[in-house]
This record gives C-alpha cells, sequence and structure tokens, in this order.
C-alpha cells in the first residue's frame, strides 16, 4: 500500500489501481475533483461495521418490500385464510432467495463515452439557459445523443481528460 498526498492529509492507496478503482475513489463535487481513501471502496469479502450492516438490511427489506408490493396490490382483498398463508409462504421463500443485484450495470460503462456525455450536457445546459429554454431530462438526454454524433470534437476533449486524469491517479499511486 503506497500514500499519496491530499491536502494536508496521506490516504493510503493500493498498488496497483484498476480503472474501477480509480472510478470508485474519484468524486466530483460542484466541479472540485475529489480522491476518497481505499476504505471507501467496497468490494466481496468486504467487512462491515454495524452501520454498514443495518443499512444493507434495511435496503435489502425496502427492496423486497417493494418488488412484491406490486403483486399483493393486484390481488383480490381481503387476503384471508389459505390464501394468506400461500402468500406469506411466497414471501418468506422470495426474502430468502434475495439477493443484491447490479441490473443496471449490464457492461462495464465506456468512461471516455461517459465523459463526453458530461460534456455535450454542460455544453446543452449552457446553449439552452443562453437561450432562455429549459429542457427536460427527456430532451436533454436526447440532445446529448444527437450532439455525440454531430460533433466528435466531444470525444476528443474526453479522451484527453480520461488520458489525464488516469495519468494523475498512477502518479499518485506511484508516490510514497
Amino acid at each position: 500500500m503506497s500514500h499519496a498526498s491530499v491536502g494536508a492529509a496521506s490516504v493510503p492507496f493500493p498498488a496497483t489501481p484498476t480503472y474501477a478503482m480509480i472510478r470508485a475513489m474519484h468524486i466530483t463535487i460542484h466541479g472540485i475533483p475529489f480522491l476518497l481513501p481505499d476504505g471507501f471502496l467496497i468490494q466481496a469479502g468486504h467487512v462491515c461495521s454495524e452501520s454498514d450492516a443495518k443499512t444493507l438490511q434495511s435496503t435489502k427489506l425496502t427492496n423486497i418490500r417493494n418488488n412484491i408490493s406490486r403483486r399483493i396490490q393486484a390481488m383480490p382483498k381481503p387476503i384471508e385464510g389459505e390464501a394468506l398463508t400461500a402468500l406469506r409462504a411466497e414471501v418468506a421463500d422470495y426474502a430468502a432467495k434475495y439477493t443484491f443485484s447490479a441490473t443496471t450495470m449490464r457492461e462495464k460503462p465506456d468512461p471516455v463515452m461517459l465523459e463526453a456525455g458530461a460534456l455535450a450536457r454542460v455544453e446543452l445546459k449552457t446553449r439552452a439557459r443562453a437561450a432562455g429554454v429549459e429542457l427536460s431530462p427527456a430532451q436533454l438526454e436526447s440532445q446529448v445523443l444527437v450532439l455525440l454524433t454531430q460533433n466528435p470534437e466531444f470525444r476528443v476533449r474526453a479522451q484527453r481528460l480520461v488520458a489525464a486524469r488516469q495519468a494523475i491517479a498512477a502518479k499518485l499511486w506511484d508516490e510514497d
């Protein structure tokens, strides 16, 4: 584990970072980039604190409740007798088999395209503001796709930014 200086603090980082680790430990808040300590990165086998465990348990219960809710809502009321017993068994079985899943992340996102999209969003919001127009989120996203298709400069700028971030992160990991 090497250490990188971030401000006045010395923050430990793994010796060989992966892109996923860099992405997970780098956030931008109001345009200011921050590196988070490696303890922030949660991977399989991570030992949770009591607070983390309670939060995960609460999230799991909420997900189970939300996933079953529509089915129960659609059932004829009142739910009693054998129907209630069967429903309770079904919910218990579902809860016993429930696991978190990353269904929204089917494949690893392209960091350059993510950055290009962010650049295009800023450009479109600036143009809309200057024209006195307000774009809905759906309009903004469709215009982002158009802009990225029509203007390859966003991808070129994004490639430079991603490469620069990766070089900075690699340099930070190499420092002792």
